[in-house]
């Protein structure tokens, strides 16, 4: 998923619980910056425990087609590096 709205959120949760592995991808640095510091950590932690990866403060440079489907291509502070799709 790119972007991590409140409503993004609602829809990758769903995913996850009908068995799909799910990415978030957001250029935001922090989990859901404009609510309260705290709800935004246990919410956080809540889908982390569903299985849910986030990559956050991750620019998009390009989708990548692969053999096996799909990769994003991201960069963030640790480089650019790919996330499977």
């Amino acid at each position: 998923m790119l972007g991590a709205g409140a409503v993004g959120l609602e829809l990758v949760q769903a995913f996850v619980r009908l068995g799909t592995e799910v990415d978030v991808v957001d250029i935001a640095p922090a989990f859901l910056p404009h609510e309260d510091p705290e709800i935004a950590k246990v919410m956080r932690n809540i889908l982390e425990s569903e299985g849910i990866r986030f990559h956050l403060g991750a620019k998009t440079l390009r989708v990548k087609r692969i053999d096996s489907g799909i990769e994003l291509i991201v960069w963030d502070d640790a480089g650019e590096r790919a996330v499977a799709c």
